[in-house]
């Protein structure tokens, strides 16, 4: 059983990826960005990043078996993530306008 509630766990997780991914990608076309532009990959790097933070400050401990040794992300580490997944999801945009 733990097997499955660990499969159903990291199914949720990738579907979020997915949503978010979706959103960064929804946003890009509206700025009217390639989505097969070579500098969009940076900013799906962002998303994963971000979806990282998510998942050990916030997910990991939701599971339906949680670990009993896990700990969150260092408030540093978290801000530091944060700011360089935004940073990498606002680089299309600004290599967008300036080429």
């Amino acid at each position: 059983m733990k097997i499955i509630n660990e499969i159903i766990y990291y199914l949720i997780v990738v579907i979020i990826g997915g949503l978010m991914g979706g959103v960064v990608l929804f946003l890009y076309s509206k700025f009217g960005i390639d989505g097969d532009a070579f500098y969009v990959k940076l900013g799906m790097v962002g998303v994963f990043i971000l979806l990282f933070v998510i998942e050990q400050n916030k997910l990991k401990f939701t599971r339906w078996s949680p670990s009993k040794n896990s700990e969150e992300l260092s408030h540093k580490s978290t801000k530091i993530l944060k700011l360089i997944s935004v940073a990498l999801i606002t680089i299309p945009i600004v290599i967008h306008f300036a080429i």
